[in-house]
């Protein structure tokens, strides 16, 4: 017990430490911090006993994920795959509506894969892009963000006319769609060989609803060195946001000196042969903490506000 609460203090620290820096844009920093929390966070640094409740995998989840976004901002893409491949395996979320901020089906996944795809393309693994792509739109058909993720990979390489597809479907959702003018603008221009956007009504539009779009027109994929900055101001449901700011050790935790394996480590299970297998204990979409639908989608919009804030 002391043990895990002294772990318990110190995660608290490096994770209060952490969500400074990042809201500073400090993300050197925050990296050390996230890597250090993840060490606090370690099975190998708690008690065999221990075994962790859904809390415990929602902070690894988000760690892993938030950590990844700040090697995405350095450009470090390969080591941002890494830790979106490891916050999707902490992330089994089962298909089905959730109650926590998503427009439909999952929530924790979409935004893990559309950041992989970026990733993946900033990698020349185009084939993994398209991949992280697809299931996005599979994922969550009714968000019309996804197609623009969709339409980014295509357009990073040179499919502008399957791009200009995803584009058109996300405007049948949304025909007010910021980032999907944006990009359909963009690529149309390339096409004709227009450059004025006063002669682009895509671009028109986008500028009567937010004239900053006006400094994005050119973007059309992944490898615009702007695209940090775009994500961030007109893909925000992509963003998974801070769930959990306090940690809990004990929360649905549980101590059994005595059982015949951990949930989360790999154990010699009885009549196996010796064979090995890990058993995890996945958070639930939904089982945390429930909200109302349009409650979830707000806390959503507070968050990227404060994103965008934090570039203005």
């Amino acid at each position: 017990m002391n043990e895990v609460a002294c772990a318990q203090t110190r995660a608290q620290t490096f994770l209060l430490m952490a969500l400074s820096c990042e809201r500073a844009i400090h993300w050197h920093e925050a990296i050390e911090y996230y890597r250090q929390l993840l060490k606090v966070l370690s099975k190998d640094k708690l008690p065999e006993e221990y075994v962790p409740g859904p809390l415990y995998t929602q902070l690894l989840f988000e760690t892993c994920y938030h950590l990844g976004i700040a090697f995405q901002k350095l450009d470090s893409h390969r080591n941002a795959v890494e830790e979106f491949t490891n916050a999707i395996e902490f992330a089994q979320v089962p298909k089905y509506a959730c109650q926590v901020g998503c427009v439909s089906r999952s929530f924790f996944h979409t935004p893990v894969f559309a950041r992989r795809a970026y990733a993946y393309v900033k990698c020349d693994k185009i084939k993994e892009a398209i991949k992280d792509a697809n299931k996005t739109v599979e994922l969550d058909p009714s968000n019309p963000d996804v197609y623009c993720i969709r339409a980014l990979v295509w357009g990073s390489t040179k499919e502008k006319r399957r791009a200009l597809v995803d584009l058109n479907n996300s405007l049948k959702l949304n025909s007010s769609h910021i980032c999907s003018l944006i990009l359909r603008g963009a690529i149309l221009n390339s096409l004709t060989g227009v450059t004025s956007p006063m002669h682009n009504k895509d671009h028109r539009k986008a500028f009567s609803l937010c004239p900053d779009s006006q400094k994005f027109f050119d973007v059309q994929d992944f490898n615009s060195p702007k695209m940090s900055s775009f994500y961030d101001r007109y893909l925000w449901s992509l963003n998974a946001f801070h769930t959990v700011t306090e940690v809990n050790l004990f929360s649905g935790a549980a101590f059994h000196p005595k059982l015949p394996y951990s949930p989360y480590r790999s154990r010699k299970l009885p009549g196996v042969d010796g064979n090995q297998s890990r058993m995890k204990e996945p958070f639930r979409c939904g089982s945390v903490t429930v909200y109302p639908d349009e409650t979830s989608l707000l806390r959503r919009k507070i968050y990227s506000k404060s994103l965008r804030s934090d570039l203005d």
